[in-house]
């Protein structure tokens, strides 16, 4: 996921675990930046999420979702946030 001069969000799956996995990676930068990433399943209201002030990146984070699940997932980077529904639906 692109965000822009900021950095850049990514969703992997693992079809060996049955896990989605997020992470968002910051562009260099002097200063140190908010970053935040989250991803759950569609059908949980529960985020599993690492929120924090870091330099380079935030997660990862893992949520399980067998084949054919699909899951929510987004990005905060410097404060610009962009999410995605019902995605990874493998």
């Amino acid at each position: 996921m692109d965000m822009g001069w900021r950095g850049s969000a990514f969703l992997t799956y693992s079809s060996t675990t049955g896990k989605n996995c997020a992470v968002a990676v910051r562009d260099p930068g002097d200063t140190r930046a908010s970053v935040g990433m989250s991803v759950r399943l569609y059908t949980d209201s529960d985020w599993q999420e690492d929120n924090g002030v870091y330099t380079r990146y935030a997660g990862p984070v893992y949520v399980y979702a067998p084949s054919g699940t699909c899951v929510n997932w987004g990005a905060v980077i410097d404060g610009y946030s962009k999410h995605e529904e019902n995605v990874a639906c493998g």
